[in-house]
This record gives structure tokens, sequence and C-alpha cells, in this order.
């Protein structure tokens, strides 16, 4: 089940490498793209398709490299990581209004797929950090491309 899992959700990664933010368990599609988290980019799927590897799986390396390669270039051009800041910034958003977010979110859970990637001009950083992203960013690389911890 797993293998399959991530079999599809490699299928659906979008063309930068990003994993989107909702799927659509009944049809097998994209729900929602946006918001992109860099901690799901840089940590939280690269280390479930290691594990995965490490328990049988597949091997997903080029998957895993495009998701974290989105950090330094993603569709707006630029990098997540900023040196100067000390940050990994959170995502990358659409820009639209609440309310027509909120609307957008409604079809997409109603089943009516608009379709999982944007311009770039109706996209934005979220210039916000969490407390957790350098904990699994220092998780994920603790494991070889195996899945292991430590390369054990």
């Amino acid at each position: 089940m797993a293998e399959r899992i991530a079999g599809r959700l490699t299928e659906l990664q979008g063309s930068r490498g990003q994993w989107w933010w909702h799927y659509d368990v009944s049809s097998g599609r994209v729900a929602e793209g946006y918001p992109v988290y860099s901690v799901h980019q840089h940590a939280m799927a690269p280390m479930a398709l290691m594990i995965l590897r490490a328990a049988g799986g597949g091997d997903y390396s080029q998957a895993i490299e495009r998701s974290q390669r989105w950090i330094l270039k993603n569709e707006l051009g630029v990098s997540l990581i900023d040196e100067e800041a000390t940050a990994i910034w959170r995502n990358i958003e659409r820009t639209e209004p609440p309310i027509a977010s909120l609307g957008n979110k409604l079809l997409a859970l109603a089943g009516r797929y608009r379709g999982s990637e944007a311009p770039s001009a109706a996209l934005c950083i979220n210039h916000e950090i969490r407390p957790y992203e350098w904990g699994w960013c220092l998780y994920a690389a603790s494991l070889d491309k195996g899945g292991n911890r430590g390369g054990t």
C-alpha cells in the first residue's frame, strides 16, 4: 500500500518538484496545490520516501532531489533559504484574498479540481518561520539515502 501511495504521489509531483497541499483520495488527483510548504519539500516527504526505501520499497531519489531543489529555485525563481535572516521561509502561497481562498478550498473539497500549479504573479512567499522547521531539516539530513539514521 505504501509503495502504491508513494508511486501516485510522485506521479502527481509538480513540474518543479512540489509536493502539493491537498489530495483527493476518491479521484487520486491533487485537490489544492497551494500553499507549498518548505518543510514538506526539504524534510518530510524526502524522509518518508527514504524510510520506504529502507523498508524494501522503490528508489525515489530523483523525486527527492527535485523536491529539495525546489527550496532553491521554485515558481518564483528564488531561494526560500535566507542566510541573512538565518531562516527557511515557510511556504509559497496564493496571493488571493481570504474569501477567494476559502471559496477555492471549498470547490477543491467538493471535487471541482482546478489544477495545482499557478502563475507566479498569483503567488508570494510567506515570510514566516516555525520552530519545527530546523528540527525536521536536521532529522531528515541524519538519514542516509536508505532511510537509516546515522548511516546505520
